[in-house]
């Protein structure tokens, strides 16, 4: 019995440490399934962080490239807006007009720059090429009050005259900023500052290897930041934009030509009163000078013709070193013909232009003349009556007029005008400049 007994109970030691050997490894088995699904689980749950991350790689990509080719469609629209030849000539009048080619120019890339290509704020400058004054500018996207500082002349050439802006706007490649609240450098924090952006881009428009003038964008803190795709755009936009204001500079160069005194290559009667008349249509002030050489003709007479083409083209290079001097872009010389010039300027520039001619004109005329001549201070020759008689040393007289006090409404207005006060400077002795300031008022020396 007792045998049994131990038997028994071998057994059921044995048949205990089996069942538990049979729990372990069933135990085992089932983490290692459970590890199996914990992996698998895993591997899912990368693939499907995988697959929303690959999803919003290509809406973005999608998105980028939508963008990229809506931009293009845009520009190549407006790529063709502003090389289209209809825009250099107003309907108003069927002619070519450089100022209305210019407004048509910037009001199409201003605009399709902040409506169509969603940037917040635009600028479209032209400058003169040696001293990079602003001769034009036009904005889209600004408030009233920073619309007038920017179109206010002295304050934009003040500002773009600052020699940090001044070299950002000057250099042959483009600027980007993307975000001028970090590390900005003293340039940027100007530029962003006067145009109330936090991030912009400008590119320079080079007409035949000068800079002409410049875009400009820019975002504040509630549009997207600039990057480089926007300079992408903006690059290729200007790339258009210097190929149209370079056509136009040739028309308008073209027409010059044709007009062109054959003498001295100054600007005939056509450009004078196409100037004339852009002038009374913009209202700002403006100041004409009619120049006379005074006793040519008992000169060209008396030392021939080729004497008197000398004293003619000194007569233009004088003005035109005069106007050069004086830095006023947009000032403007013809020549009406044989001994006549007219001077178009801004009334603040009158009095020291017209000093300067008649210094530097009484200074080179005398050389003209033979020493004997200059001696005796006078020449002898026949007057239109043919008459002999003493003509003195030429002179110089310069009649100005300006809307400054009177309203000039017609170009003819101006030639009479000027006509009937260069005769009275005629009847003056020697070099002299008057200015008409009769709105009811008097002439004045």
């Amino acid at each position: 019995m007792r045998l049994i007994a131990y038997g028994f109970l071998i057994f059921s030691l044995f048949f205990l440490l089996f069942s538990e050997e049979k729990e372990r490894k069933e135990r085992k088995r089932k983490e290692e399934s459970l590890a199996k699904l914990e992996h698998l689980y895993n591997d899912l749950d990368e693939q499907a962080k995988l697959i929303v991350q690959t999803d919003l790689k290509l809406s973005k990509a999608e998105e980028e490239l939508n963008k990229r080719i809506s931009g293009l469609f845009i520009l190549q629209d407006i790529g063709r807006i502003i090389s289209n030849t209809k825009n250099f000539f107003d309907p108003s009048t069927q002619k070519f007009n450089l100022e209305y080619s210019v407004n048509k120019i910037s009001e199409t890339i201003t605009g399709a720059l902040v409506e169509r290509l969603k940037f917040e704020k635009s600028a479209f400058f032209l400058a003169d090429k040696e001293t990079y004054k602003i001769t034009y500018c036009a904005g889209e996207g600004y408030t009233p009050r920073e619309q007038e500082r920017i179109n206010n002349e002295k304050t934009l050439t003040s500002f773009l005259e600052e020699k940090e802006v001044k070299e950002v706007f000057t250099k042959r490649s483009p600027t980007l900023a993307k975000d001028i609240s970090s590390f900005p450098s003293k340039s940027e924090e100007k530029i962003a500052s006067f145009f109330n952006v936090s991030s912009f881009a400008i590119v320079p428009i080079i007409v035949q290897e000068d800079i002409a003038g410049s875009i400009f964008v820019g975002n504040g803190l509630y549009y997207d930041k600039i990057d480089e795709q926007d300079l992408e755009f903006l690059s290729i936009l200007t790339e258009q934009t210097a190929v149209a204001v370079g056509n136009i500079y040739l028309y308008q160069e073209t027409i010059n030509a044709l007009d062109a005194n054959p003498l001295t290559k100054l600007p005939g009667n056509i450009s004078i009163n196409e100037r004339l008349r852009n002038d009374i249509e913009r209202e700002a002030p403006f100041a004409v000078c009619y120049v006379d050489i005074d006793e040519f003709k008992a000169f060209n007479d008396h030392y021939g013709f080729e004497a008197g083409d000398r004293a003619i083209c000194q007569t233009a290079d004088i003005l035109a070193n005069a106007v050069k001097n004086r830095n006023n872009p947009q000032d403007f010389i013809g020549h009406i013909g044989g001994d006549d010039f007219i001077l178009v300027t801004t009334p603040d520039k009158i009095e020291c232009l017209c000093k300067e001619i008649i210094k530097n004109f009484d200074h080179y005329v005398p050389s003209l003349y033979s020493s004997q001549d200059r001696e005796k201070g006078y020449i002898i020759s026949k007057d239109r009556q043919g008459k002999i008689r003493k003509f003195s040393i030429m002179s110089i007289s310069i009649a100005v007029i300006s809307n400054v006090y009177k309203k000039l409404s017609h170009v003819v207005q101006i030639s009479e005008l000027g006509a009937e006060l260069k005769e009275y400077a005629k009847s003056l002795k020697g070099s002299v400049w008057v200015r008409d300031k009769r709105n009811g008022g008097k002439k004045e020396i």
